[in-house]
């Protein structure tokens, strides 16, 4: 039996986040609700929408910030990279029992072009440099 994430963040979720950091870090549950069809192609209810606002909201993620025309303005609380972070070190424990080096060799494995390989050698290096 899989081990249960109180903080997994769910692929609709994560697309409000998305809908929000491109709203400029805050916009309302209209706002969202167009966004967010222009993005994955279906309308989600208005209850639903809700629900899983409130739940980022308990998960830290967003918080309301005031009203605009009768309709809570919604924050996010991190940045879009900061939540990449966090769910690159979430999935690193979860998935690869905190182990940087299988996740490296996990993610190099499944690159099949060698551009990207070259890409991400050019990161390392310039990676590297900074860390020296």
């Amino acid at each position: 039996m899989g081990r249960i994430d109180k903080d997994e963040v769910g692929y609709r979720q994560q697309m409000i986040m998305q809908c929000i950091w491109e709203a400029g870090g805050a916009a309302t549950v209209p706002d969202i609700d167009i966004r967010l069809e222009k993005k994955c192609g279906t309308k989600l209810s208005r209850s639903a929408l809700n629900t899983m606002i409130q739940t980022l909201i308990q998960k830290g993620l967003a918080e309301p910030d005031g009203k605009i025309h009768q309709s809570i303005v919604y924050r996010a609380c991190i940045s879009e990279e900061e939540f990449r972070t966090r769910e690159l070190l979430r999935v690193k424990k979860l998935t690869f029992d905190n182990s940087t080096d299988i996740m490296a060799q996990t993610l190099i494995n499944s690159l099949e072009d060698a551009e990207e390989l070259d890409k991400i050698s050019d990161y390392l290096e310039k990676r590297k440099k900074k860390v020296k």
